[in-house]
C-alpha cells in the first residue's frame, strides 16, 4: 500500500500509509490513516547558479506564479472554512467563494503551467549543474502532477458512464503519476557540492518512491538524505522513516525515529501515527497512552484532535477492548466532556454476541498477538476453543501464546454480558502471528 503528510481530514497531498490487518469487528474506518504530505522544498537561488540570465528570468517567473497560486489557494480554503457548515446561508457562501476566486485560480493555474514549459524547456537546452538540476526535477514533477491531474478529470468521467453502462464494460485504469524525468533529474542533483541541494534529492527520491509503494527503495533514500539533512528536513525524515518502520512491522525502529523529532507539529503527527498503529493492533492500553502523548504536545486545537478522539472511544466503546473508563484514571488520561459524547455515540453501533460460542470466537480473534511481526503473513493457526468464557482453553497454536489468548478472553469476557453455555465448536482459523 502507499503512504501520505497530513490526515484522514486530508489537509494536503497525500500518500496513503500502510496498516497492518484489523482484527475482526473493530469498527476502525477504511479510510483512518495519518497523512503525511509532501515537505516544500525550497530551491537554491537561480541567480546564484551559472546559468544563463533568460533562464534565471524564467524560473523566478515560475516562482512568482507559483506564490500568486498559493496565496489564493489559502484564500479559498480559508473562506471556505469561514463557511463551513450545513445551514443554507453557509452553503450560499461556500457557492459564492468557489465563484469568486474559482476563475482566478484556473488563470492562475494557467500561468503556472505555461511558466513551468517555458522554464523545462529553457533548462533542457544547455548543460546545467547539480543545483540547477534539482530545480528541473520539481518542475519536472509539478507538471508529471498537472498532467496526472487532467487525466483524473478524464477518469472521473469514465467512472460516472460505467454507472449506467450495459452490457460488457471494462472498468477504466485510474492515471499513474510518471515521475521518470523527475527523478533523472533529481537523481543528478544528489551530486551537487552544495549538502542541503543534495539532502533535498534524496527525499525528492524517497518521497517518489514511497508514493509508488517501493518501501524499501524510499527508506534507502531518506537515510541518504539524513547525512546533509537541516534540522528541519531532519525531523521530516524521521517522520518518515519511523511512518515505513511502522508499515513493516518494526515498531521499535518507528518508535526510535519518532523519539528523534524535535518540532512539535511532527511529535503531533507521530503520536497520532502511533495511536492510530495500536488501534489497528488491538491494542487499547497504548492507544490511551499514545493519545495522551498527543493531546500533552497540541496546546490548541489541532486538526488531527477528532481523530485521535475517534480512535480511542473506539477502544472504550467496544465490548470485546476489555478496556473500560476506570482505566482511564489509573493511566492518569481522565476522558474530557468531549470524548465522553464520541464513547457514548459509538456504543450505541456495537451489536454484543449473544450465546457463549459466539463471545468466544469474537475474543479468541481479538486477543491473538497482532502485534509481532511474522515472515509469512498468510500463517495462520486452526486453534480449537472449550471450556467457558470464564475460564477458556485454547489448543492449536504455540504454547505461550496460548496461555496468552486464553488470560486476554478471560478478562475480557467481564465486560460482556453474562453468557452461559460452552465454549465448544468447530475449529476456529485464527491469522497468528508469531516470532
Amino acid at each position: 500500500m502507499r503512504p501520505a503528510l497530513l490526515l484522514v481530514l486530508a489537509l494536503l497531498t497525500s500518500i496513503p500509509c500502510a496498516f497492518a490487518a484489523q482484527p475482526a469487528g473493530r469498527t476502525v474506518k477504511p479510510e483512518a490513516v495519518v497523512v503525511l504530505a509532501r515537505m516544500p522544498l525550497p530551491w537554491p537561488d537561480p541567480a546564484t547558479l551559472a546559468l544563463p540570465e533568460a533562464t534565471v528570468r524564467v524560473l523566478q517567473r515560475v516562482e512568482n506564479m507559483q506564490g500568486i497560486l498559493d496565496q489564493l489557494r489559502e484564500a479559498r480554503s480559508a473562506a471556505l472554512r469561514q463557511a463551513s457548515g450545513e445551514a443554507e446561508q453557509d452553503i450560499s457562501r461556500a457557492k459564492a467563494v468557489e465563484t469568486t476566486l474559482g476563475p482566478q485560480l484556473k488563470h492562475a493555474e494557467d500561468n503556472v503551467v505555461a511558466a513551468r514549459t517555458q522554464a523545462i524547456a529553457a533548462l533542457r537546452q544547455g548543460t546545467v549543474g547539480a543545483e540547477a538540476s534539482f530545480i528541473l526535477g520539481e518542475l519536472e514533477r509539478g507538471a508529471a502532477q498537472a498532467r496526472q491531474d487532467l487525466r483524473m478529470e478524464a477518469y472521473e468521467e469514465e467512472l460516472r458512464a460505467l454507472e449506467t453502462c450495459q452490457g460488457h464494460c471494462e472498468t477504466p485504469k485510474p492515471p499513474e503519476l510518471n515521475l521518470q524525468a523527475a527523478r533523472l533529474a533529481w537523481k543528478a542533483a544528489t551530486e551537487s557540492r552544495m549538502p542541503p541541494v543534495r539532502a533535498m534529492a534524496w527525499y525528492a527520491l524517497g518521497y517518489a518512491a514511497e508514493d509508488a509503494g517501493q518501501s524499501s527503495e524510499a527508506t534507502a533514500a531518506y537515510q541518504m538524505a539524513q547525512t546533509d539533512a537541516r534540522p528541519a528536513l531532519a525531523d521530516e525524515l524521521h517522520l518518515r522513516l519511523g511512518n515505513l518502520a511502522l508499515d513493516d512491522g518494526q515498531e521499535a525502529e518507528g518508535k526510535k525515529h519518532f523519539a528523534a523529532i524535535a518540532a512539535p507539529d511532527k511529535q503531533r503527527l507521530a503520536w497520532a501515527r502511533l495511536t492510530l498503529a495500536y488501534l489497528q493492533r488491538d491494542r487499547c492500553l497504548d492507544v490511551v497512552r499514545s493519545a495522551a502523548a498527543y493531546r500533552a504536545i497540541v496546546a490548541e486545537a489541532g486538526e488531527l484532535d477528532a481523530e485521535v478522539r475517534h480512535w480511542e472511544a473506539q477502544c472504550v466503546a467496544d465490548p470485546y477492548s476489555g478496556l473500560t473508563e476506570a482505566d482511564f484514571d489509573k493511566l492518569g488520561a481522565a476522558p474530557d466532556a468531549l470524548l465522553k459524547a464520541e464513547i457514548e455515540r459509538q456504543r450505541k453501533g456495537f451489536t454484543l454476541p449473544t450465546t457463549a460460542r459466539q463471545a468466544a470466537v469474537l475474543l479468541a480473534e481479538r486477543c491473538v498477538d497482532l502485534s509481532v511481526r511474522r515472515e509469512d503473513p498468510e500463517e495462520t493457526a486452526a486453534a480449537k476453543i472449550s471450556g467457558t468464557l470464564q475460564k477458556p482453553v485454547v489448543q492449536g497454536m504455540p504454547e505461550d501464546l496460548a496461555v496468552q489468548v486464553a488470560a486476554c478472553m478471560a478478562r475480557r469476557a467481564d465486560k460482556l454480558p453474562k453468557l452461559k453455555g460452552k465454549i465448544d465448536g468447530p475449529i476456529v482459523v485464527l491469522p497468528v502471528r508469531v516470532p
